[in-house]
């Protein structure tokens, strides 16, 4: 099965908005990453756990943090996944599919952290 909103890795992150609202400021910028890079981990797999106890609050609630995320590191393409997760319909969906949407999230989640990584050293070097 794939999962509809599932993404090519070709994702590119654009972070001009981060950088307009920053000023340009690398060390916000440093900030901002490091942060995601801590925290969606620790998103992803909460909502793992939510989408595994079928819980539709706990599912929204980490959607909106992820999909908040994404938004601000410029993956806006990646928010299609988030979606379509806050719309199953947790009643009836069975387990392998639920574990397939959690698949398609950690890698898109690998994908980005790989990009912000690389992101991260060039600022760091500089």
């Amino acid at each position: 099965m794939m999962v509809k909103g599932e993404q090519k890795q070709e994702i590119k992150l654009d972070l001009n908005y981060l950088k307009n609202n920053s000023g340009g400021n690398p060390s916000f910028l440093k900030e901002v990453i490091e942060s995601y890079l801590k925290n969606e981990p620790v998103y992803i797999s909460e909502l793992q756990g939510k989408l595994k106890s079928r819980d539709s609050n706990g599912v929204a609630f980490y959607c909106h943090k992820i999909k908040a995320n994404f938004s601000i590191i410029g993956a806006a393409d990646a928010t299609l996944l988030i979606n379509e997760i806050n719309q199953l319909d947790l009643l009836h969906i069975n387990e392998k599919a639920i574990a397939q949407y959690i698949h398609s999230l950690q890698k898109l989640h690998m994908h980005i952290k790989n990009e912000l990584s690389e992101e991260l050293n060039k600022l760091k070097t500089n």
